[in-house]
């Protein structure tokens, strides 16, 4: 959404078009064409000095994920990069996603446990990655898969949002809330 406020008027035309493989060929472009918008984001990440950066990863954002993920990386090789989200499936992306050198770790599935299962491993100091379900990551063998987490079958035990910390007129710009195109009937 931050990109999409600082793109041309006409491309955010072409945004709003729910054609996935044009949205992946917008992204394309728009990376391509001004790589500032990406190292802008990548050094306001950097200064949060934070030790785990997470990616919710979609097929229309992989692109911008994995460009994002490769320059962090190249400034800083300690940052631990995670990828998650509906890509990020073993048997979608996945599996090629944690083959990346830029992306340490897969989450596939539900993450709300699993990223903080990952945060306090890392937090301990532990390297006990392996027990953790639901995450791909790399070892000295290689990829490893560990089993799937199983669904969280009460929602309600989850926490919500905190919405107020949330810029949703970002989002009204772009979308009314009912997920319809502002201006379409």
């Amino acid at each position: 959404v931050e990109i999409f406020h600082q793109v041309h008027a006409a491309k955010k035309e072409r945004w709003v078009i729910p054609d996935v493989n044009t949205l992946i060929e917008l992204a394309k472009e728009v990376a391509f064409e001004d790589s500032s918008l990406i190292d802008r984001y990548v050094q306001e990440i950097l200064k949060t000095e934070a030790g785990i950066i997470g990616f919710s990863v979609y097929d229309t954002n992989l692109f911008f994920s994995l460009r994002m993920a490769r320059e962090i990386k190249r400034i800083d090789k300690k940052r631990i990069v995670v990828f998650g989200g509906p890509e990020c499936f073993p048997l979608w992306s996945g599996r090629y996603l944690i083959q990346e050198t830029v992306v340490d770790a897969v989450v596939y599935g539900e993450g709300e446990e699993t990223m903080l299962d990952i945060l306090n491993c890392k937090l301990s100091g532990g390297d006990g990655l392996s027990k953790i379900e639901g995450i791909a990551f790399k070892s000295d063998e290689g990829a490893v898969v560990n089993k799937r987490r199983a669904p969280i079958m009460q929602l309600d035990s989850l926490p919500f949002p905190e919405w107020g910390l949330f810029p949703m007129e970002k989002y009204s710009d772009c979308i009314d809330f009912k997920g319809m195109r502002k201006g379409a009937r």
